[in-house]
């Protein structure tokens, strides 16, 4: 079957799941994405991972942000046509879709990126079970009659032992004042919230690794 020339056809298998994390992510750098799809299974060439990106960016499904961010190489957020790639294959977030007027600014690829890299150092502590971005918490929370009391950067369950353990995870670069530390506080202790009294909450600071 031949294609209209300037289409793309997305592939459920591979496309989809990079489209995913790049709009999960919010931002993500090129290594970093590799890294996800490569421990997911989704991927295992280089070569291979790189004509995909280079076909998602070519067919504008995925875009480089202006400025430039330190990284030494690229990185990637997800457009509105990826967006709406997404939702024809039943992948829809009420906070981040194809109809959503204000996008993640560039001025949070930094914050994205760090919180990639304390997934990605879960990921290879081999502790991770499931994680839980903020993209997908904070849509869950404007559905759920049960909401969490706020919306963290990403809830995790990791294992501890054969325990199962959750946590709310907030990664902060620069200070909050005590005041809004106790509001926070006293929000994830909030009964009426979905459980988060029992939920724990981590604060990271800093960069976790020195790796992608």
């Amino acid at each position: 079957m031949r294609y209209a020339k300037g289409s793309v056809a997305v592939s459920v298998s591979r496309d989809v799941p990079a489209l995913l994390q790049v709009r999960n992510s919010k931002f993500v750098t090129h290594e970093q994405l590799f890294e996800f799809m490569k421990s997911a299974g989704y991927e295992y060439s280089r070569k291979s991972f790189n004509w995909r990106v280079s076909r998602l960016l070519g067919s504008g499904l995925i875009a480089i942000p202006p400025g430039n961010h330190g990284r030494g190489g690229a990185v990637y957020s997800i457009t509105t046509s990826g967006l709406l790639h997404l939702e024809d294959h039943g992948e829809f977030a009420t906070v981040l879709n194809s109809k959503t007027e204000h996008r993640p600014h560039p001025v949070q690829v930094h914050h994205a990126i760090e919180l990639n890299r304390i997934h990605l150092a879960l990921v290879r502590s081999g502790v991770l079970a499931a994680w839980r971005s903020d993209v997908e918490t904070a849509s869950a929370n404007t559905i759920s009659s049960a909401p969490l009391g706020k919306d963290y950067d990403a809830v995790v369950d990791v294992w501890n032992g054969d325990t199962l353990a959750r946590f709310g995870l907030e990664y902060e670069r620069t200070l909050k004042s005590a005041r809004q530390y106790n509001k926070d506080t006293f929000c994830s202790r909030n009964p009426r919230s979905h459980r988060l009294h029992s939920l724990s909450r981590i604060r990271f600071r800093g960069r976790p690794s020195s790796r992608p």
